[in-house]
């Protein structure tokens, strides 16, 4: 069964899932939501700072944001400085991963619904992860929408230690408008990525 988008109402109510592991990110959240405040990376950095004891190794199918800066900016059309991405393969010097910034944000809602389906529990701890790789990805036609977002990242580029997201808050920082792109604005970027989405044979 596919699992919703948690509506506004039922966000407070999660608070104690999350233990202490995310504790001040969680709440910073909370606190955003409840007062209508909108947040930063930079506000994401600082409380992980709090949560997160020593260098954060991500695995795959976590949900991380960090801050970048790419290597080849001078070529590049545009890109975001602020990824937020599902981890799909993890290699030496690189990862890679879905962006999730780059869909519009009603392509966005829909994507992180199916992806929902592929979690390896229903516990939404820390234990939670998708099952996700590009092979299962780029086979699936339900999940056409990821491939304009799916982007490689150069650990050398990393500007920030990775914030992992805990898998309680991945559909409210999914919605947040959180990406900060270089050299276009996000209009064009999500004009490009529908255009894109079409020519794979559009949504389903």
């Amino acid at each position: 069964m596919t699992s919703p988008i948690v509506p506004p109402d039922s966000f407070n109510s999660r608070v104690p899932s999350t233990a202490n592991t995310n504790r001040h990110t969680h709440q910073l959240l909370v606190n955003a939501r409840r007062n209508n405040k909108p947040v930063t990376v930079m506000d994401l950095l600082k409380a992980a700072k709090l949560d997160q004891k020593g260098i954060i190794r991500p695995k795959i199918g976590d949900m991380v944001i960090f801050t970048y800066s790419a290597k080849h900016n001078a070529t590049l059309p545009y890109w975001d400085k602020f990824p937020l991405i599902f981890i799909t393969d993890i290699g030496t010097d690189s990862f890679r991963g879905i962006n999730l910034h780059y869909l519009p944000p009603n392509y966005r809602a829909k994507l992180i619904v199916k992806l929902l389906d592929l979690t390896n529990n229903n516990r939404y701890d820390e234990s939670t992860r998708l099952k996700i790789s590009y092979q299962y990805l780029n086979s699936a036609r339900r999940f056409r929408e990821f491939k304009p977002c799916f982007k490689m990242y150069l650990k050398t580029q990393m500007v920030s230690q990775f914030v992992k997201i805990h898998p309680i808050d991945w559909d409210v920082v999914t919605m947040m408008p959180l990406a900060r792109f270089q050299k276009q604005s996000a209009r064009q970027v999500y004009k490009d990525t529908r255009q894109k989405i079409r020519q794979y044979g559009g949504v389903r």
